[in-house]
């Protein structure tokens, strides 16, 4: 079974900053997301204490223990798949609504994320939101940000895995089954992946 990388905490009150350290924002959203009130940061954090708190995010054998504190500690996939995810749904239309559009984008990603069960699941489904992002990145996607079994494949040997699950069929279905995400067809050929963020 495969590993996951190790936890990441970051101080609630820079969570905005950490998920959006990627992000290519301009000077207008960077002094909205700085100026962002109290309850709308309150309400991501809110989003991410219940992710800390999902299955998915425990370790398997550990003593569970939650103690309210300054920092909020997830999975570095986690992270991950919920910095990809606000990539792909921010539209970078009104820099004024940037907080709104990151708090719901969170919300979007927290629901379907904690119904993957698997630690093998949750790095399948991180292989399809990376390389979506990547493909919206270089321009190469119009509307949805659709990936094959072999980019699958192929993310997953780019980043330490040496071939893919030889149940990845399966791991998708299951993803599929949850909602996690959806099949695409173009004139009979797929199925092509997209997550329905």
């Amino acid at each position: 079974m495969a590993t996951l990388p190790p936890y990441v905490e970051v101080e609630k009150g820079q969570v905005l900053d950490y998920l959006l350290r990627n992000a290519e924002l301009s000077a207008e959203e960077q002094s909205a997301i700085q100026a962002a009130d109290d309850q709308a940061r309150k309400a991501i954090v809110g989003d991410l204490e219940a992710l800390e708190a999902a299955p998915i995010n425990q370790q398997e054998g550990a003593l569970k223990i939650l103690i309210k504190d300054t920092h909020v500690n997830l999975r570095g996939s986690l992270w991950e798949v919920l910095q990809l995810g606000i990539e792909l749904l921010i539209e970078h239309k009104n820099p004024l609504a940037i907080v709104g559009a990151v708090g719901r984008a969170i919300h979007n990603i927290r629901e379907k994320v904690t119904r993957i069960k698997d630690p093998v699941e949750l790095l399948t489904a991180k292989a399809i939101v990376r390389v979506a992002a990547a493909k919206k990145r270089a321009g190469k996607i119009i509307d949805i940000p659709e990936v094959s079994v072999e980019e699958i494949t192929k993310d997953l040997r780019d980043h330490g895995f040496p071939a893919a699950p030889p149940n990845l069929s399966e791991l998708v279905a299951h993803l599929r089954g949850e909602g996690v995400v959806r099949d695409v067809f173009h004139n009979g050929r797929g199925p092509y992946y997209v997550v329905t963020f």
